[in-house]
């Protein structure tokens, strides 16, 4: 459906004639009243807002395209001066819309469910969330049914009031701040998120930042230039070590020259889960926007020199100039990365050559974008350094470094000795892939782990794992002697439950001594 300027301003107008209401007669809002509330899209494209509506001669002034809206917008005037709690609140709310038609693009809730979705197929607990830049809540209400505490930031003080009214029910969950992003001090360790994600505002606005702007770090100080280039590097700052960025942002963050010191930083500080270039227009529908976007999906991981930077990390701080004469950042030059559409050479709003990606309906960019986004976690995401804090071993790392990470896993971690846990972390680790092991001969294949139950001869040994899928490839004998190849799921396993006791993990079995029954030949 196109946007239509002159339907989103009604059903805006209806929700702020509602907030209004109930902040006068101070009470909750009616469920009649939330689907009101609900229709609230916000001003991001509505410029007709920051014309003069003081007397009907100002309609002269305005474009001739944009004069069947000078009526309504008045009337959206009046209607806050006239309801508000006194006038200088009333100025408040009235300059705060003033100020968000150019930063406030909310997103569609199919294209968010995608990325919660996405996001959950890593199999980790999300336990608490920040939205530094809600609106009207669809990235809050995609994480509500597993996170345990929600932060919602929201600058502009209608969109704050409207989504305040709509979740009072969820207060014990749901914290909504009417705040800035930039209004979060430094946090400690433990006041962290496990996940910060938005759609974020973009372009050359100036944010106040004092610690910022002062900061001895010269990318911390030139982000506050920008806004979009703001809200990566606080949001590193403001989740846990090896905790998840998820941001839908404007394409200049990735394609500008001029941006390259950012994407360093961020490559420095966190590894690359996701890039995923999103289709023009993504937002025409509900805001009237033809911005270009991404989708980037980080996880902090802030000493990186002993393993360094992989080639997708190193391509997406880097830009070049096409064939075609236009520059984009290097991730999507290279055949294996992603987009989402058909691509061909168009022209951007200034009339240079640019690309176009093309798409079909919502809900297929909504189901691509969950594929893509799980297949990236599934290659990229380090499950041991989100539940850790260290770093675990990616394939395409040196030998070496691999070795150093183990070796400092192995010496930092405490022994585990709790019998139930069937799949610890530094296990994880190490068990390869399913299929690793597929053409190595059946009597050098090497077990990883051993489980059995006290009151049975049942014993299990797994020799490959799918953390995703909590699948494992191994070899079991419910009598103790007939042992037979097979898949495994873990949860099953943990689920046994014979007279009140459980499945148990053989915590004195090691892979390469004399303990591991494969090589004893069993």
């Amino acid at each position: 459906m196109a946007y239509n300027k002159k339907a989103v301003l009604q059903a805006n107008t209806d929700a702020i004639r509602t907030v209004l209401r109930l902040e006068k007669e101070r009470r909750e809002a009616t469920d009649i009243e939330k689907e009101k509330l609900r229709g609230y899209q916000g001003f991001g494209g509505l410029k007709c807002v920051l014309n003069q509506t003081d007397s009907k001669a100002d309609i002269a002034y305005w474009a001739k395209s944009e004069q069947d809206l000078f009526a309504p917008t008045q009337g959206l005037k009046q209607l806050i001066y006239r309801e508000a709690l006194d006038a200088t609140t009333a100025k408040r709310y009235w300059d705060s819309i003033r100020a968000s038609v150019l930063t406030s693009f909310y997103t569609d809730e199919r294209i968010v469910g995608a990325i919660a979705e996405g996001i959950n197929s890593s199999g980790v607990r999300i336990d608490k969330v920040l939205d530094p830049s809600m609106g009207m809540g669809a990235f809050t209400d995609a994480f509500q049914s597993q996170a345990s505490f929600i932060q919602g930031y929201e600058k502009d003080l209608l969109t704050a009031s409207i989504q305040k009214a709509l979740n009072s029910d969820k207060a014990s969950k749901l914290h909504i701040e009417q705040a800035p992003f930039e209004s979060i001090g430094e946090l400690k360790d433990e006041e962290r998120f496990d996940l910060i994600t938005s759609n974020i505002p973009f372009g050359d606005f100036m944010v106040y930042d004092r610690s910022y702007t002062k900061s001895k770090d010269a990318v911390k100080q030139s982000s506050t230039r920008a806004i979009h280039n703001y809200f990566f590097v606080k949001g590193l700052d403001t989740i846990k070590e090896g905790g998840l960025l998820a941001f839908i942002t404007s394409r200049g963050l990735l394609d500008s020259p001029k941006n390259e010191p950012i994407r360093r930083y961020l490559m420095e500080h966190s590894d690359l889960v996701s890039a995923i270039r999103l289709p023009d227009g993504m937002f025409s529908s509900n805001a009237g926007t033809e911005v270009g976007s991404d989708l980037l999906i980080l996880q902090k991981h802030s000493d990186k020199t002993a393993l360094g930077l992989n080639p997708n990390e190193e391509s997406f701080i880097n830009t070049l100039l096409t064939g075609d004469s236009i520059t984009i950042n290097q991730l999507f030059e290279e055949p294996n990365q992603k987009y989402i559409g058909q691509r061909s050479v168009g022209t951007n709003a200034y009339g240079k050559p640019a690309y176009v990606y093309e798409h079909k309906d919502m809900d297929f960019i909504a189901g691509e974008l969950k594929e893509l986004i799980s297949l990236d976690f599934e290659e990229n995401f380090d499950k041991g350094l989100y539940q850790t804090g260290k770093a675990t071993i990616k394939a395409d790392k040196t030998d070496k470094a691999e070795d150093s990470v183990i070796e400092e896993l192995m010496e930092e971690e405490s022994i585990d000795d709790d019998a139930y846990n069937l799949m610890p972390i530094k296990i994880e680790c190490q068990i390869p892939k399913l299929y690793k092991q597929e053409n190595t001969a059946k009597h050098n294949q090497i077990a990883y782990v051993r489980y059995f139950h006290p009151l049975s001869t049942y014993t299990a040994y797994f020799l490959e794992y799918n953390p995703k899928e909590q699948l494992a490839f191994g070899i079991a004998a419910v009598d103790g002697k007939s042992w037979e190849y097979g898949y495994f799921s873990l949860q099953e396993l943990e689920e046994v439950n014979i007279m009140g006791l459980r499945m148990e993990r053989d915590i004195s079995f090691d892979r390469g001594g004399e303990h591991n029954g494969l090589k004893n030949g069993t």
